[in-house]
C-alpha cells in the first residue's frame, strides 16, 4: 500500500547524496559511479532506476540444477587430478581465482584485506571445493559453499556453485565441465537437491555453455546498472 508514493525515490536520491560524501574521502583518478542491481521481476525497481539515469551496464543469470536427476561422470583431463585441499594452498586457490577473473567484467580485488574477508565467510567450507591440480599447480576449480542461514529461511535445500574458473593456460581442456560435475556430486552427498550459480551472460570463456552441458537452466535474469556522478 506504500508503493508509488514516492518512497523510492526519495531513498535513492538521499543513498546517492550519501554516496558523494563518502566519495569526497577517498582520492582517486578513477571514474566515480553509482552501481545496483535487479532481478528482471523488479519492475518497479527498474522504472525507477531508469527515470533516475542509471543505465544497463551487464546481464547476468542465475542457473539452477536439480541435484535429483543423473550426474554425469566427467573426468579431469589427462595429467590432471582432482585432491582434497590442504589449509597451506587456501591461498594459492584465491590467487589463482582472482587471476583467473582478470579479464572479466568487474574482477575480483586482490588485497589482503579481500582474502581475510573470504576466509571468514559463513559459508566457508574448503571441504566443499572441487580443485584441479597440475602438480602443484592450481589449474581451475569451482568455490562452492551452503549457506544452512539462507537455506532454512527460504526452506531449500542448495548449494551454491560460487566461483566456477580455469586459469588461462589450463583453458579449452574441460577443467571446468570437470570441477562442476564433480561439485554436483560432493553437493547432494552433502544432502543438497539443487544446485545454484550465477553466470555473466556475455562470459568471455563459454562459461554458459560449460553449465548447460551439465544439466544447468536459466531460473532468473538480473541487470547490473551504472550511472556516473561527480562529487
Amino acid at each position: 500500500e506504500w508503493q508509488r508514493k514516492g518512497i523510492g525515490t526519495t531513498l535513492l536520491l538521499h543513498n546517492e547524496e550519501k554516496q558523494r560524501e563518502l566519495a569526497r574521502t577517498h582520492d582517486t583518478d578513477h571514474p566515480r559511479i553509482f552501481g545496483s542491481w535487479t532481478s528482471s521481476r523488479h519492475v518497479s525497481a527498474i522504472a525507477l532506476l531508469k527515470a533516475n539515469g542509471f543505465e544497463e551496464a551487464r546481464h547476468f543469470f542465475e542457473m539452477t540444477r536439480s541435484l535429483d536427476e543423473p550426474i554425469p561422470d566427467v573426468p579431469a583431463p589427462e595429467g590432471l587430478e582432482i585432491r582434497p585441499v590442504r589449509e597451506d594452498e587456501y591461498r594459492k586457490i584465491w590467487k589463482a581465482d582472482v587471476e583467473a577473473f582478470k579479464d572479466h567484467w568487474g574482477g575480483f580485488e586482490d588485497s589482503e584485506e579481500q582474502y581475510q574477508r573470504w576466509l571468514v565467510r559463513p559459508d566457508f567450507d574448503p571441504t566443499l571445493w572441487v580443485v584441479v591440480f597440475d602438480g602443484e599447480t592450481v589449474a581451475g576449480a569451482s568455490i562452492n559453499g551452503i549457506s544452512n542461514v539462507e537455506n532454512e529461511q527460504l526452506g531449500v535445500k542448495r548449494g551454491w556453485l560460487h566461483s566456477v574458473f580455469t586459469t588461462r593456460e589450463y583453458r579449452r581442456r574441460g577443467v571446468a565441465s570437470a570441477a562442476v560435475a564433480q561439485s554436483l556430486k560432493v553437493l547432494k552427498e552433502r544432502g543438497m537437491d539443487t544446485g545454484i550459480l550465477g553466470v555473466d551472460a556475455t562470459n568471455p570463456t563459454g562459461a554458459l555453455r560449460v553449465y548447460e552441458n551439465v544439466g544447468f537452466s536459466v531460473a532468473e535474469h538480473s541487470t547490473a546498472w551504472r550511472k556516473p556522478f561527480d562529487l
